[in-house]
């Protein structure tokens, strides 16, 4: 009886090997005959995450800060702790800087290049200048918008009322 298992279970690993040896030479035989997968160019350039600039490809490869970061460490990140009116005022400026640029994008930040113009306006801000940051502006975008959503004020673009 043992004897026979044997020779079922080398039956079944010989069926195995022969249907993956099928199946190599079946897809083998699709890349031949199209090495090259049909991808419409231009749908493909136009997707909103395919950096088109210098800038929106550095702002992609930047290493960005979770959006789970608490705000105690984002803000020790850029070197305005809480704690001093003035540190706190820097705070409130980058804060309602976010929410002007959101704004001026008309709440579309879906898509890399309006967070290139949003980490580019930080960068250019006198707010930043007064942050003694750690990271490039870029970093800090996606934690400063989550913070924005969850905070904003106009009642129409809050989940639920598009």
């Amino acid at each position: 009886m043992s004897d026979q298992r044997l020779r079922t279970a080398s039956t079944s690993a010989e069926g195995s090997q022969a249907a993956f040896e099928t199946a190599v030479e079946v897809l083998s035989g699709f890349r031949e005959e199209n090495p090259l997968p049909t991808t419409n160019r231009r749908q493909e350039a136009s997707s909103p995450w395919i950096p088109q600039t210098a800038e929106e490809a550095a702002y992609d490869q930047c290493e960005k800060l979770s959006t789970t970061t608490t705000m105690a460490n984002v803000r020790r990140g850029l070197g305005i702790p809480s704690g001093t009116k003035h540190n706190d005022y820097v705070w409130l400026q980058l804060s309602d800087l976010v929410d002007e640029a959101i704004k001026d994008l008309h709440y579309e930040i879906e898509n890399v290049a309006n967070l290139t113009k949003i980490s580019q306006k930080i960068e250019h801000s006198a707010a930043w200048g007064y942050c003694d940051h750690q990271r490039p502006a870029s970093a800090y975008v996606p934690v400063l918008i989550s913070r924005w959503k969850k905070s904003r004020r106009d009642p129409k673009q809050r989940r639920g009322f598009r």
